[in-house]
């Protein structure tokens, strides 16, 4: 009688990860990463975008067992924003500029780069979760493929980020 394989399959894997520990991973990173929007040093904020999002995808990775590679994450990233996003890519490239004239353009551009950097490491996130879901992994990722569903993603994440500035504060 043969004997049954008893590694489990990647379908298994990611209905055995803990959703609330995906979402804590994702929410956090998205705070982080409008975090580092805020930062008024142009390029430095979207250095520090980066760097959260492929350190997001590194720890999604190890709840899925997906193998990680730091190098093809960030290649997938670039490609996704660049290739999904490209009006969104441009206006933050613009808000890079803005961030350049003193105080209004500074404001305007930080507060803009914020919601546009939580909004796609929401994005990158959500379309990586799904991939890992489907049993893919970092080598079999294809951008042009996920693009549909980051931009729909994008989109929530920009919700999710303005949402977050609408919190009421308690009064003293």
């Amino acid at each position: 009688m043969p004997k049954e394989s008893t590694a489990a399959t990647p379908e298994v894997i990611a209905m055995q990860v803990d959703q609330a520990k995906v979402n804590r991973v994702i929410k956090g990173s998205l705070h982080t990463a409008a975090g580092f929007g805020l930062v008024p040093l142009p390029g430095l904020d979207m250095l520090g975008v980066l760097s959260v999002q492929v350190v997001m995808v590194y720890r999604l990775a190890k709840l899925y067992q997906v193998p990680f590679s730091r190098t093809a994450t960030r290649a997938i990233i670039v490609a996704l924003i660049g290739s999904a996003v490209p009006h969104a890519f441009s206006t933050g490239c613009s808000r890079v500029a803005l961030k350049m004239i003193p105080v209004v353009g500074q404001s305007v551009a930080t507060v803009s780069m914020a919601v546009l950097s939580g909004a796609a490491t929401w994005a990158v996130g959500k379309v990586f979760v799904q991939h890992f879901e489907s049993g893919g992994n970092i080598l079999n990722f294809n951008p042009e493929a996920m693009k549909e569903y980051f931009k729909e993603a994008f989109e929530q994440g920009k919700t999710v980020v303005k949402g977050m500035t609408r919190t009421p504060v308690p009064s003293a």
